[in-house]
């Protein structure tokens, strides 16, 4: 949360998880759309941005490893619905998540997005999903780049 001139700015984080097979939840779980989309927003009740209904959950996204030069990130969605993880754990194929951070009081303006990424690795334990997510594989790293100063001289003072 952020304060600016005596205005309150809430970031609210969504998540699209794209993936065919998602689909068979439409209407039965909410935040699956037609297309096999599950949108959930790290809020307390639904948020529509730009036309887009986002359910409530809870999720946490963690950055990558020092280690990691590929720059995978990890989605934790805790509480999820069963038949969720059911669907997930039998996904064939490549899923995609995107991520965007909004205001709550100011839904339709997406503040930062991060698109494309792909999934490496779904584990799930009793009530929580992790996914594992990098950028596709023809691309290069998406966090973490190491530039090494004596190329750039005068840059670094």
């Amino acid at each position: 949360m952020t304060t600016k001139r005596g205005a309150t700015r809430i970031d609210v984080y969504l998540a699209s998880l794209q993936h065919p097979d998602l689909s068979v939840l439409n209407g039965a779980v909410d935040g699956v759309t037609l297309d096999g989309t599950l949108r959930i927003a790290r809020w307390r009740h639904n948020i529509t941005s730009q036309g887009r209904v986002f359910a409530p959950g809870f999720f946490r996204v963690r950055p990558p490893r020092a280690s990691d030069l590929r720059g995978n990130v990890q989605l934790v969605i805790d509480n999820v619905d069963r038949r969720v993880t059911d669907v997930v754990d039998a996904l064939t194929g490549q899923a995609t998540l995107t991520l965007e951070r909004i205001y709550a009081h100011d839904p339709d303006t997406i503040r930062n997005t991060w698109s494309g990424l792909q999934l490496k690795l779904f584990s799930v334990n009793a009530r929580e999903l992790t996914g594992t997510f990098g950028p596709a594989a023809t691309q290069g790293a998406f966090m973490g780049i190491k530039i090494n100063v004596s190329g750039f001289p005068g840059a670094f003072e």
